[in-house]
């Protein structure tokens, strides 16, 4: 199957959200939630299968070094499980925000950053 669609991750220390891009019909769609544990890469690395994916896009947040090198030990986990995959760092720092307008909602729930990791590709893909 050739790959043609793009993942985008929301990163947290207990879960990480998800959204992709179809080629096909040019849509942002959620996926979901994982449990960010020891089986996350195991994880991901079946939804890069299920959903042809050949770009990941993930929140790279400037101001959270801890994060970081949280995210960049994903990063190389998901290098080494599949080698030919792009993996793109975007620098959006109100995705949150966006996605609880989005929703309307005045609490935090994990439908908000379902949507913060569609917002992260939609920023992704308005900038290339």
């Amino acid at each position: 199957m050739k790959r043609t669609n793009i993942l985008a991750l929301d990163y947290g220390t207990k879960y990480i959200w998800l959204a992709y891009w179809n080629q096909r019909s040019s849509m942002t769609m959620p996926i979901g939630t994982f449990m960010n544990d020891q089986y996350v890469i195991f994880n991901l690395w079946a939804t890069l299968e299920r959903y042809a994916i050949w770009k990941v896009v993930l929140w790279y947040p400037k101001q959270h070094k801890g994060l970081q090198s949280k995210i960049d030990t994903l990063i190389e986990q998901l290098c080494f499980v599949e080698k030919k995959l792009e993996i793109v760092k975007v620098d959006e720092e109100y995705t949150s925000v966006q996605a609880a307008a989005t929703l309307d909602s005045q609490k935090k729930t994990l439908a908000d950053d379902t949507v913060a990791a569609m917002h992260i590709l939609e920023y992704y893909l308005k900038t290339i």
